[in-house]
């Protein structure tokens, strides 16, 4: 749509799919987003600051 050409091993690009969402997208259809999104990672331990005696 916005006038790019671009050059993907066809290995790698499923056209059908692409078209339906294509579709999807201009007909106000799209899929839910999925009900569990993936948790954030849990924060990194701190290490105990090293106190001078």
């Amino acid at each position: 749509m916005a006038g790019y050409n671009v050059d993907i091993d066809p290995d790698l690009f499923d056209e059908a799919a692409y078209q339906q969402a294509v579709t999807e997208i201009r007909s106000g259809q799209t899929r839910p987003a999925a009900k569990n999104p993936p948790q954030p990672a849990a924060p990194a331990r701190r290490t105990p600051s090293r106190r001078a005696p």
